[in-house]
C-alpha cells in the first residue's frame, strides 16, 4: 500500500513539474497598440480602422489606407512585435445585446462603455466593477466601441475626417 502511495505521489509530482516546464518556448508578453503600424509615430485614438473585431490606431489620417492594401501583414508585424491590437465592444456588458457609438454610453474613468438601453445604464451605474470587469475578462478594450453600419451597408473602416483639431504637429 506504501508503495503505491508513494508511486501516485512522484508520478503526480514529475507531472507537474513537467508542466510547469512547458513546450520551452515563451511567449510574449502582448501589450497595447502605442504606436502606428504603418509610420512608427505615436498614435491619435481618433485615427483608426475597425478590421475583424479589432481596432488598429495610426499616427495619422492616410496610414489607414496603406494598412487597409495588406492587413495581414502588419496585423503579424504587430503580432511578431507583442502588439496586440484593441479588442472592439460590441454587446451591452449588462445584457449581452449589440451595441454601437450610436447607443447609450456609460463614462467610465477607462473610457465610455456602450450600453443598449437606460435600463441598463442605471444598472451599470449603480455597480460598474462587475461589468467593466466582464469586458476585461472578455478582453474588450474600454472605449472601442463598434462603430454603427455606413450607408452601403458596410461596418465604418475609418475615423479620417480630422477637420475638427488640430494637425499642426504633423510634418507630413
Amino acid at each position: 500500500m506504501k508503495k503505491l502511495i508513494l508511486t501516485l505521489f512522484l508520478t503526480l509530482l514529475v507531472t507537474s513539474c513537467t508542466a510547469a516546464e512547458g513546450s520551452g518556448k515563451e511567449e510574449k508578453p502582448m501589450q497595447a497598440q502605442t504606436n502606428c503600424p504603418i509610420r512608427g509615430g505615436e498614435i491619435d485614438k481618433e485615427v483608426f480602422t475597425d478590421y475583424q473585431g479589432q481596432r488598429i490606431y495610426y499616427c495619422c489620417p492616410g496610414c489607414d489606407k496603406k494598412f487597409l492594401q495588406a492587413p495581414d501583414k502588419y496585423l503579424n508585424d504587430m503580432k511578431a512585435k507583442g502588439i496586440t491590437p484593441a479588442k472592439i465592444q460590441t454587446s451591452c456588458p449588462v445584457s449581452d445585446e449589440p451595441v454601437t457609438t450610436g447607443d447609450v454610453i456609460y463614462k467610465s474613468s477607462e473610457g465610455p462603455v456602450a450600453l443598449c438601453c437606460k435600463k441598463c445604464l442605471r444598472k451599470m451605474q449603480a455597480k460598474p466593477v462587475p461589468y467593466l470587469l466582464k469586458l476585461k475578462k472578455q478582453g474588450i478594450t474600454i472605449g472601442a466601441i463598434a462603430q454603427p453600419e455606413a450607408d452601403n451597408g458596410s461596418a465604418k473602416k475609418s475615423h479620417s475626417d480630422h477637420s475638427d483639431h488640430d494637425h499642426s504637429g504633423h510634418k507630413h
